[in-house]
């Protein structure tokens, strides 16, 4: 463990944009070479047994689709939810994935719940639908919403949470995740998060969940695991 100014952060995410996905042309021009995907056979098995995704817009799609693009997780054992029939409908069709009827549908057998909806949408009677559902023993739900603590889904009935903050370059594989996540998780759950968000691009845990969601440039000095910016 190490201090290291959230400068240095930025600049170890400029860093990891300099990488062979781009590279200069003989006049001088920088030339974007495709992202290379790799099927989910380079694998010996999903990172989870089942993923289900609470949200299907932007930030969800963002996660989701690096996940199944690059063989992390298949889209057979992925399933979504969203109040939105229509847009559930969308990345359906593109990607593959399962849909469900409702929440605790959805939740129940899951190992790892990732919560995608609107701030504003964490009401008393989404909380009441996530009590519903079968919680699996030790599922882990990753939160990608900005602002709100890891207790605040002790409500729907889960112990172990992970908040994370993808930014806008993860659609295309190419984004920095900074994440915590409660001390409940072991080394092993650490490390299939980790594969999971780093399929968005670059992921670096800060162990102090306070400064990690409330982290900015200018201002933050988080505390970095040393090996996640490896």
């Amino acid at each position: 463990m190490f201090r290291v100014v959230a400068s240095n952060v930025v600049a170890s995410a400029r860093a990891i944009s300099r990488s062979p996905s781009s590279v200069r042309s003989a006049g001088g021009g920088l030339t974007r070479l495709p992202v290379q995907a790799y099927s989910s056979a380079a694998l010996l098995s999903d990172v989870f047994d089942k993923i289900a995704c609470i949200g299907t817009g932007k930030m969800a799609q963002a996660v989701i689709e690096p996940m199944i693009k690059k063989g992390v997780q298949s889209a057979e054992n992925f399933s979504v939810f969203d109040v939105s029939p229509k847009t559930m409908e969308q990345v359906h069709q593109k990607l593959g994935v399962k849909t469900a009827d409702s929440i605790p549908e959805l939740v129940s057998g899951a190992d790892l719940v990732i919560c995608a909806v609107k701030p504003q949408n964490l009401t008393p009677a989404f909380f009441q639908e996530l009590r519903k559902s079968d919680i699996r023993q030790n599922a882990i739900l990753l939160s990608v919403i900005a602002g709100k603590s890891s207790s605040v889904f002790t409500q729907g009935g889960f112990e172990k949470v992970v908040r994370s903050m993808p930014n806008t370059p993860a659609t295309i594989g190419e984004g920095m995740t900074v994440w915590s996540c409660t001390p409940n998780l072991t080394v092993d759950e650490r490390k299939k998060i980790r594969q999971v968000l780093s399929s968005c691009g670059k992921s670096v845990r800060i162990t102090t969940e306070e400064i990690a969601m409330e982290w900015t440039p200018s201002v933050a000095q988080p505390i970095i695991d040393a090996d996640s910016l490896r």
